[in-house]
């Protein structure tokens, strides 16, 4: 590695961690877990951080609070990082329609599905907050229509969710300007709703009624900075963390445990298969209202931080009894 420059601005950890409010053990996390930053070494190998890095790790920061998963996050660039951020920002105020002039106070929603347009068509006159501007069932012409009608919200109705159907819907959410899609499924794998979670939309199950639908097309308007900050106000630095554990290796270590005659990890394997499943049933529950799913994503994050605690018992566990699990490298 080279020196770093003397006439170059930087930071060492202790510095960079009281300048980001990011405890020191996350930094370190951050960079080893998900290259969030590579700060420069010295010749002693002490890291030094750059203003980069701080800028980063400040935008990090700010979208983990928000509700991001760090590691949906690390590898943007800064752009789209601001990117992220302007759009938190946009729900906080009124939106403009294309021509700059203030929209009506009704959200505007664009919508794709089989059924599902159908039904809107129906529930049409009964929506007071919401502006149906276009129903489709070719996909196509719902994709051509959101990069021109400047939708506040899509919806998209998907018999299951498999294939690239998620990143199809990200995609399109980030190139038409909408604030939310609502992607209404029939099946889905608890990760893949996770993983939209995690992106900023949100899934509904099929059927969905009127109310439901229009009650969550106004999250954009109603979901204010007071309401999210109930989700961050509890929480302290930790992050919770993806999953340590497969579930092979889980067996494994019961497997393992005999050996030592201990009934502890057998223990410690059960609290974290509950806790995981428990951590995808939140995810994936129906919410009745807004309070619902500020609740549920409560429950979900704390499930998650619990499980990466009982993740943390287990690897001391296995480091204290020098146990290597096959294809798994110790942390």
């Amino acid at each position: 590695m080279t020196a770093v420059k003397e006439e170059e601005p930087t930071f060492g950890i202790n510095t960079a961690s009281r300048m980001t409010g990011i405890p020191v053990d996350t930094l370190r996390m951050w960079e080893r877990r998900y290259d969030a930053v590579m700060p420069r070494r010295t010749a002693d190998n002490k890291r030094r951080y750059t203003t980069t890095d701080i800028a980063r790790l400040r935008l990090f920061k700010n979208l983990v609070e928000l509700g991001h998963s760090i590691g949906t996050v690390a590898r943007l660039p800064l752009d789209a990082l601001n990117e992220r951020l302007q759009v938190h920002a946009d729900m906080q105020t009124p939106v403009a329609g294309c021509n700059g002039v203030e929209s009506e106070d009704k959200t505007r929603v664009l919508v794709y599905g089989d059924e599902l347009p159908f039904q809107v068509q129906l529930w049409k006159d009964t929506f007071t907050q919401v502006d149906i501007i276009g129903t489709y069932t070719i996909y196509a012409d719902f994709e051509r229509e959101a990069m021109t009608q400047c939708p506040q919200v899509l919806v998209a109705q998907f018999a299951s969710l498999h294939g690239d159907i998620e990143s199809r819907c990200r995609e399109l959410m980030q190139k038409s300007g909408a604030i939310l899609t609502v992607v209404v499924y029939g099946y889905a794998p608890g990760r893949v709703l996770e993983r939209l979670n995690q992106q900023g939309m949100v899934a509904l199950r099929f059927p969905v009624t009127a109310d439901s639908l229009e009650q969550t097309c106004r999250l954009p308007v109603s979901l204010d900075r007071a309401m999210l900050s109930q989700l961050t106000a509890e929480a302290d630095e930790t992050v919770v963390l993806p999953r340590r554990f497969t579930p092979e290796n889980l067996v494994a270590v019961a497997t393992q445990a005999d050996r030592v005659r201990c009934e502890c990890p057998q223990h410690l394997v059960d609290l974290i298969q509950r806790l995981t499943a428990f951590e995808v049933y939140s995810a994936d529950c129906e919410n009745r209202n807004l309070e619902d799913a500020l609740l549920h994503a409560h429950l979900n994050q704390m499930a998650g931080k619990a499980r990466n605690m009982a993740e943390d018992a287990l690897e001391r566990w296995l480091q204290c009894e020098n146990i290597r699990l096959p294809g798994r490298e110790p942390e």
